[in-house]
C-alpha cells in the first residue's frame, strides 16, 4: 500500500501547490528518471538515505565511489562511516517479481565478495575506480571528519570486511517486496553479519521544474548474525555463533576456555591460501572459516559426548548448496586423496557435509591443548586448500 500522501508546497503568500508524483521511468518532465539517476542522487546526497531509521550505527556515511568493480559485478554505491562500517547501496527499479528476487540475491553476492577482501584490496579497487593512487578511503573520510585516527579507522574497516559486517540498502521506486520474501534470500547468507533495508524514493515535481525527494523505509531486518550448522546424535540444527567481542570477565569458566583456545588457534593457524579469512574467535565450542560462497562454510568444533573435535564443510539447504555438494561428489575420489583418511560424506534432510574427526580428552591439559591446536591447524588448512578453489570455480560457473 502506498503510504505517501500528496504533498503540498506552500509559498510565502500562502498559496498552495499540489505536487505531482513523478515515476522514476517518466520522461515527460524532460529527465529520464532511471537507476543511474537514483545512483547519482544518492552518491551526491547521502543524507537522503534514512539510515538512522534502519541502523544508527551506520550513521554519517561518506560516499566513496560508484560502480565499484568486484568479481561478481559492479556495486552501485559504496559508503564508509567514520567508524569504519561499510554501506552498500543498489539503485533499482523493481518492475516484476523475478527482478526483485535477483536484486536481493545480487546485493548479497556483493557483500559476500567484499567479505573476502582485505583493506588493501578495497583500497586498491576504490583507487582504480576514482583514478587516484593512495590514501583513498582514509583521506575521503578525514575530509568530512578530521578528528578520526588513521590506525583505528584502518583497523575498523578491516574488521568490518573480515566479519562481513555491512548495511545493505536497495533504493528506488516501485519497490513492493514483502519482508518475508526477502528473508528467503537472507537465509542463504549465514556467514555474514548483515543489516538490510528497502528504501523507496518518491519524487514530486513542482511548477518551476524543481523536484521534491521523499525517502521512506519500506522494510528492514534485524542483523543477520553468523550461524553454524551443528550435527549431534544424527540431529541437525542451525545455532547462532556467539559474539567473541563480549568482555571475558562476563563469561562462564567453560566459555573462557573456548575463547582462549580459539585465540591460540587463530595465532597458530598458518593457512596456505592467503585469500582465506581467519577463524572467528568465539566463546562457544565452535567457530568457522568462510568459503567463497555464503552458502558454504567450514566449521571447527568440539563435541562433548563422544569427545570429538571435528572439521567439516557444510552447506545451506537448497540451492546453490545442493549444486555445490553434487559437484564435489563428482570429484570425490580426487578430494579424498587430498584429505586425511577417515573423511566422511553425509546428506540428510537436504543438508550436506564432508567431515573428519579426532578424539580429544581434556583441554585444560596443556599437552592436549597443543595437540588439538596442531590437529585443527593442519586439518583446517587441508580443507581450505581442497574446497576453497573448487567452490570458487563452481560459484563462477553458476
Amino acid at each position: 500500500m502506498n503510504q505517501h500522501t500528496t504533498p503540498l508546497l506552500l509559498s510565502a503568500d500562502d498559496k498552495a501547490e499540489v505536487l505531482r508524483r513523478i515515476p522514476l521511468t517518466d520522461s515527460e518532465v524532460g529527465v529520464r528518471y532511471d537507476e543511474a539517476f537514483v545512483e547519482d542522487l544518492l552518491f551526491k546526497q547521502p543524507s537522503a538515505l534514512p539510515i538512522r531509521e534502519i541502523d544508527s550505527t551506520y550513521s554519517h556515511p561518506v560516499p566513496i565511489c560508484t560502480q565499484l568493480s568486484t568479481r561478481v559485478g559492479s556495486l552501485d554505491v559504496l559508503y564508509v562511516t567514520p567508524e569504519g562500517r561499510l554501506v552498500i547501496v543498489e539503485a533499482k527499479l523493481w518492475r516484476n517479481p523475478e527482478a526483485r528476487r535477483k536484486v536481493v540475491a545480487q546485493i548479497i553476492d556483493y557483500a559476500a565478495e567484499l567479505a573476502r577482501w582485505a583493506y588493501t584490496d578495497l583500497e586498491r579497487e576504490v583507487a582504480k575506480r576514482r583514478g587516484v593512487t593512495s590514501d583513498t578511503l582514509f583521506s575521503l573520510v578525514r575530509a568530512k571528519h578530521p578528528n578520526i585516527a588513521e590506525a583505528e579507522f584502518v583497523d575498523n574497516v578491516s574488521k568490518s570486511l573480515r566479519q562481513g559486517r555491512f548495511l545493505l540498502l536497495i533504493c528506488g521506486d516501485g519497490i513492493r517486496e514483502e519482508l518475508t520474501s526477502i528473508a528467503e534470500f537472507l537465509d542463504r547468507c549465514t556467514t555474514l553479519d548483515l543489516t538490510f533495508g528497502l528504501v523507496e524514493l518518491a519524487i514530486y515535481g513542482t511548477s518551476d521544474r524543481r523536484q521534491l525527494v521523499l525517502p521512506r523505509v519500506l522494510a528492514k531486518t534485524v542483523t543477520i548474525r553468523r550461524q553454524v550448522l551443528r550435527i549431534e546424535s544424527n540431529n541437525y540444527s542451525v545455532i547462532e555463533e556467539d559474539d567473541a567481542e563480549e568482555p571475558e570477565q562476563s563469561l562462564s569458566a567453560e566459555q573462557v576456555v573456548y575463547v582462549q583456545f580459539w585465540k591460540d588457534l587463530e595465532r597458530a593457524m598458518a593457512l596456505d591460501d592467503a585469500s582465506q579469512p581467519p577463524i572467528t574467535v568465539a566463546k562457544a565450542a565452535n567457530t568457522s572459516l568462510r568459503m567463497p560462497s555464503p552458502s558454504a562454510w567450514v566449521t571447527l568444533d568440539f563435541l562433548k559426548n563422544p569427545r570429538l573435535m571435528r572439521v567439516f564443510l557444510a552447506f545451506n539447504r537448497g540451492e546453490p548448496g545442493d549444486s555445490f555438494y553434487n559437484r564435489l561428489t563428482t570429484e570425490r575420489d580426487q578430494i579424498e586423496a587430498e584429505l586425511p583418511s577417515g573423511t566422511t560424506w553425509e546428506s540428510k534432510d537436504g543438508r550436506h557435509r564432508v567431515a573428519i574427526s579426532s578424539q580429544y580428552s581434556d583441554l585444560s591439559d596443556d599437552n592436549e591443548r597443543q595437540r588439538a591446536i596442531r590437529w585443527f591447524s593442519l586439518t583446517a588448512n587441508q580443507f581450505v586448500n581442497v574446497f576453497r578453489p573448487r567452490l570458487a570455480r563452481y560459484l563462477a560457473e553458476l
